[in-house]
């Protein structure tokens, strides 16, 4: 009998055992199904969601350019600022204190390689971000000069003082000079982008668009003001290329853990606004080119790389003058699918692009998804220097004094800082944009 009951015992163990097991399975089972939902689900957004690309959204059409500088240069002068922003006060653009003779030198020093990593925030897109800052005007010696007339449309008109003194005054206006700013490294030049340099510097198939007026983007926007984008995507395959920009491919790269709300998708006023805004862009962009001024602000670059990029750009200018430029036109008889929004809003205290910036990036990447890539950009991966974090880190700083009672703001840009000083508080999960650099 004892024998008896210790088999009955045992087996009574094991059925327990197994029972837990079966438990354990099908809770196992439950998640799966869980994740497999969730997954389908997913690819069901991917599919038939957003998935709208340029040649979806728009029909290209060439539109011609004038004949005479003046009044091709008309059309970049019809999208550039005519008053300095308040964030830029301190980038000089008063050459006129300068004789021709004595303009400064661009500021040409190496890229560092410097690398921090920024924990707990995200990037525009919802993804954990790190230090990887996508630049609307690239940091590039080669080929940020190229960018100067930009620069003075995205600040104010400089003084006239001849063509080669102007255009090296462009050219300072982005690369700087010893002890001065330079547009390229001003917070007003970032987005918050993880990952972002093949699908929006190498190999561009996303495009960032304001929605907004040119009016109010020329006149109106001051630093930190939020406002709202149109993103979208290419799968055009490239001229001189063999493989396709896959729109389906560069979503799923950049929006795994985006977040699908009504908020997040444009309305079709949205959509013609971004619409009406890249065709001033990429008609003043190319209006520039055709004019020869980005090709005239740096053509003693004799490295081999700044030749490529001259006869480059000299190409894509003639292609322009002989054949006009592609510019989108809302497709009208379509039903679209949902077109993706994006709102910088400086959460987290990131700084805001300047939208002006934006639109002329937009207008560099589409007319790179077209063939006829308007001005340069970096052809590869550089990370961000110190010099650049301490420009965000002093930003920041200057933020902070702004909200500091006049009689303490004036005792910190003595260098004194006091201990009653009220800073803001740090972000839980690391580092955040304020304390970059230190």
């Amino acid at each position: 009998m004892p024998d008896s009951l210790e088999q009955i015992e045992a087996v009574t163990i094991k059925l327990a055992q197994i029972e837990a097991v079966t438990i354990k399975l099908a809770e196992s089972r439950a998640k799966l199904a869980e994740a497999r939902a969730k997954l389908a689900e997913a690819d069901a957004k991917l599919d038939g969601t957003y998935l709208e690309d340029c040649d979806g959204l728009w029909l290209f059409t060439r539109e011609h350019l004038p004949k005479e500088n003046d009044e091709r240069l008309g059309l970049f002068d019809k999208i550039s600022r005519t008053t300095l922003r308040q964030c830029y006060d301190d980038i000089d653009t008063q050459f006129l204190k300068f004789t021709a003779g004595s303009l400064p030198n661009p500021t040409t020093e190496s890229l560092g390689t410097a690398s921090f990593k920024i924990n707990g925030q995200v990037d525009i897109f919802n993804n954990g971000w790190n230090n990887q800052r996508a630049h609307l005007i690239p940091n590039s010696t080669i080929c940020a000069p190229h960018w100067g007339h930009s620069a003075e449309g995205a600040l104010q008109p400089l003084p006239s003082d001849g063509a080669m003194n102007k255009n090296k005054a462009r050219k300072l206006l982005v690369m700087g000079y010893d002890e001065s700013r330079k547009l390229r490294t001003m917070p007003q030049n970032f987005i918050n982008f993880a990952d972002n340099t093949e699908v929006y510097d190498v190999d561009p198939s996303v495009v960032i668009i304001p929605i907004m007026t040119l009016c109010k983007l020329c006149n109106s926007w001051e630093a930190d003001t939020s406002f709202d984008a149109l993103v979208i995507a290419s799968k055009i395959t490239k001229p001189d290329c063999t493989e396709p920009c896959l729109a389906e491919y560069t979503y799923r790269k950049i929006l795994s853990h985006f977040e699908y709300k009504d908020e997040n998708f444009c309305t079709p006023e949205d959509i013609d606004a971004a619409t009406l805004l890249i065709r001033h862009f990429l008609l003043g962009h190319a209006g520039s080119l055709a004019a020869g001024i980005p090709t005239d602000i740096d053509p003693d670059n004799s490295s081999p790389e700044g030749k490529e990029v001259l006869e480059e750009l000299e190409k894509v200018k003639q292609e322009i003058i002989s054949n006009g430029i592609a510019l989108p036109g809302i497709r009208k008889e379509k039903t679209f699918r949902k077109v993706l929004k994006v709102r910088f809003s400086g959460e987290n205290g990131a700084p805001i692009p300047d939208p002006w910036l934006l639109a002329a990036k937009a207008a560099v990447n589409l007319s790179s998804i077209r063939g006829q890539k308007l001005l340069p950009a970096c052809k590869k991966a550089e990370e961000d220097d110190y010099e650049i974090l301490q420009e965000l880190h002093d930003y920041q700083m200057r933020r902070r004094l702004d909200n500091i009672p006049a009689e303490l703001n004036i005792i910190c840009a003595m260098g004194e800082v006091p201990d009653t000083v009220v800073t803001t508080p740090k972000q839980e999960g690391g580092d955040d944009w304020e304390t970059l650099g230190d």
